[in-house]
């Protein structure tokens, strides 16, 4: 029997939100698992559903069924050489969590006896793990009266596209920028399901195939408790709207010998141009501004470049997410700042001059930990500042005791969760707080409170996004055109890649919609890999970009 310590370590992050929600009794689980050895993230799950104190765990039934095939050759020796590094689907023994949990053994499909048996059982949700093809369920026919509300499976990739082993490869071979993580329902037939919650992260392209399982693998267990404490606080489970799926039914497929030779070429030919690119360079960031208000993006259809130029920055630092507020005449842009010996960032400030020239930039707070987005605002009389802190695992309020320079911290607003890009926002007369997790996967929360400083509360549509392609925080919300816009980062490509202009099209603390209506790519001067931050005041503009420097 394998030992406890070959499990996927404990998943604290749902755990974490526990103690702003407001649950209710407990929930009734079923368990449909594979017998034998089972991959790693099925440990992590149900590892999830033992330790959550809101789940009972009550049966695991085992089905007979088909083992998957072998590989071809090619494919089992990059296999190998890529589990050196990354393996979301090692080899672990269920029975190390089971230990005094009843364990029934089914027919494949379910048959009319074995269904009356399982809805005899009264099980709240009967969640599918472990597929026999290892990537989704091949169970087909009836499935309705198995659980009340129904039963579960993730889809390792699209649910409605062929899928392909081992999981999360083909998004690799076929050159895809984006991969799933689909969690399904199935009311009726096993053919059929609704989305419970979609993720979406980036491709990880690489010599190392099996990379790019290791996100969407760890937010399974994370995912599943979330939408089972959404049915336990709501009543139900909140779907993303998307109609019923008829879902893909054929055998998965591998790829070929010749696709795995392509492949070697292929990345042989990327990272070599790649080299190239950079000869021995890295990224740094840059801060640009302009001051014509004709061509500030909340008073532009679209984005336009013009006019932006580069904010002086002194030899040997690094600037980035620029915030830029007005005050009694003087025009002020915060910034991070990161030494060139130095991967952690502080918080800077300096004076935009009539003349377009700067002051002395001024350091106004460095913590033993990183810093960066220092979002500065105006409640009422004061200015507060909260920046990003996810290092020390705490989102932190301070208040000017001398603006622009002195700071006191105020109060932690949330601890024990790294957040990142916290984005505060006032709408009629309720504080909402969007922020993002950077721990397994990108996925943003929002939060709200009658007060700047007041307790969080969880909104019942988090997480609001679980899309690389606009979840993180680029900025403040603004106006255009009389419509709400929430700035994000593309991170699809690469970390602060592109900025994606979001439209609000509700929100309140019971409701929250958004879609994307604009991507700010990183061509508006050349030579640029990325963009990330966009802000502006009345007066001033200021956006930054990523490029190779010295």
């Amino acid at each position: 029997m394998a030992s406890a310590s070959v499990l996927p370590a404990r998943d604290t992050e749902p755990f974490l939100w526990r103690r702003l929600r407001r649950l209710k009794g407990r929930l009734r689980i079923g368990v449909l698992l594979r017998s034998g050895m089972v991959d790693a993230w099925v440990g992590g799950v149900l590892r999830c559903l033992i330790e959550d104190p809101a789940v009972r765990l009550e049966v695991v039934l085992v089905p007979d069924g088909p083992r998957a095939g072998k590989l071809p050759v090619l494919v089992r020796g990059l296999r190998i050489w890529s589990r050196r590094v990354a393996d979301s689907e090692a080899p672990v023994d269920p029975q190390v969590l089971l230990e005094g949990i009843e364990q029934v053994r089914i027919e494949e499909p379910l048959r009319a006896e074995n269904r009356h048996v399982i809805a005899a059982r009264i099980l709240d949700v009967l969640m599918a793990l472990g597929n026999p093809a290892g990537v989704r369920a091949r169970r087909e026919g009836d499935c309705s009266g198995l659980a009340r509300l129904g039963v579960w499976s993730f889809s390792l990739g699209d649910p409605v596209l062929p899928a392909v082993r081992p999981a999360f490869w083909g998004e690799v071979f076929d050159q895809q920028p984006l991969t799933k993580l689909v969690l399904l329902r199935h009311r009726q037939r096993f053919e059929e399901a609704s989305v419970l919650h979609e993720h979406v992260s980036a491709t990880q392209q690489g010599w190392f195939p099996s990379r790019n399982g290791l996100e969407p693998c760890r937010m399974a267990g994370r995912i599943l408790l979330r939408r089972l404490h959404d049915a336990l606080e709501f009543g139900d489970v909140l779907g993303d709207g998307r109609a019923s799926l008829q879902l893909d039914r054929r055998p998965a497929r591998f790829p070929s010998n010749p696709a795995v030779l392509r492949f070697i070429l292929r990345q042989s030919g990327r990272s070599l141009s790649l080299r190239l690119r950079a000869r021995g360079r890295s990224g740094r960031f840059f801060v640009a501004m302009r001051s014509r208000q004709a061509d500030f993006t909340s008073r532009r259809e679209r984005f336009v470049p013009d006019g932006f130029l580069d904010v002086p920055t002194p030899e040997g630092q690094m600037y980035a997410d620029p915030f830029v507020v007005e005050h009694q005449g003087h025009t002020w842009l915060f910034v991070e700042e990161v030494l060139r010996d130095s991967s952690r960032g502080r918080l800077t400030v300096l004076e935009i001059l009539a003349d377009g020239r700067f002051g002395e930039p001024s350091v106004i707070l460095d913590r033993p930990y990183h810093l960066s987005y220092p979002f500065v605002f105006r409640h009422g009389r004061d200015f507060y500042l909260l920046p990003e802190g996810a290092a020390n695992r705490t989102v932190d309020l301070y208040r000017a005791i001398r603006f622009p320079w002195d700071w006191r911290h105020e109060k932690t607003l949330c601890q024990g969760v790294p957040l990142t890009d916290t984005t505060p926002f006032m709408l009629d007369g309720v504080w909402y707080f969007f922020a993002t997790s950077s721990g397994a996967g990108l996925e943003t929360f929002l939060l709200h409170s009658d007060r700047l400083d007041g307790d969080w509360r969880y909104h019942p549509r988090n997480p609001v996004c679980s899309d690389v392609r606009r979840a993180r925080g680029a900025g403040a919300l603004f106006l255009r055109n009389g419509r709400w816009i929430r700035p994000s980062q593309d991170c699809s490509v690469r970390y602060g890649y592109a900025i994606t202009l979001n439209e609000v099209l509700r929100l309140s603390p019971t409701e929250y919609e958004e879609r994307p209506v604009e991507t700010i790519m990183p061509d508006w001067r050349p030579g640029l890999l990325g963009t990330h931050t966009l802000n502006a005041s009345d007066r001033v503009e200021v956006i930054d970009g990523l490029r190779f420097g010295g």
